[in-house]
């Protein structure tokens, strides 16, 4: 499930660079460094 959301994460990255909305790119990275932790910690445990 969460690789799904990243999945969608990633394309809502380059749909808003594509725009040219800086802020809102950087809103959805910052989404996917969240979620690779969440991946992280479940693979660690």
């Amino acid at each position: 499930m969460l690789q799904l959301q990243r999945v969608d994460a990633e394309a809502l990255v380059a749909d808003a660079e594509e725009r040219g909305w800086g802020p809102e790119a950087a809103r959805h990275r910052h989404l996917i460094e969240r979620i690779d932790a969440l991946i992280a910690k479940a693979n660690a445990g």
